[in-house]
């Protein structure tokens, strides 16, 4: 629910459309949970300030015990090849994902968005 309400502000407070599909079938450990959460934050805070998107879309599923977390934006994107020179945010999310155990894997799309995958064996 606090991902849905953190989409929904981002609705009502910004120029951009958010959607977001959660699909679980049950409740998640709670560091998980808190986990994903922030890293939502910090993609989203990401969008806002770097990628001058009007679309955020957000996917949160399982399947066979691996959840699957995706974020995509349709903003500026940006060579992946460039994430060592980035600002803090993005080694913390792949730090967040590899102390759950995760995998993460970032699409390039400069000029054409932004989009991130992540798994977590639950």
């Amino acid at each position: 629910s606090a991902t849905q309400d953190l989409i929904d502000a981002i609705n009502e407070t910004t120029g951009i459309k958010a959607k977001a599909i959660i699909e679980l079938t049950s409740d998640l450990p709670a560091v998980v949970s808190t986990n994903l959460y922030r890293i939502l934050q910090e993609l989203i805070n990401n969008t806002l300030k770097h990628a001058n998107a009007t679309n955020i879309y957000v996917e949160i599923g399982s399947i066979n015990r691996i959840l699957t977390f995706i974020y995509e934006d349709n903003g500026i994107g940006f060579l992946i090849n460039d994430l060592n020179q980035k600002g803090m945010g993005l080694r913390n999310i792949k730090n967040r994902v590899e102390k759950m155990n995760g995998i993460i894997s970032f699409e390039q799309k400069p000029s054409n968005g932004f989009s991130t995958v992540i798994e977590i064996p639950l």
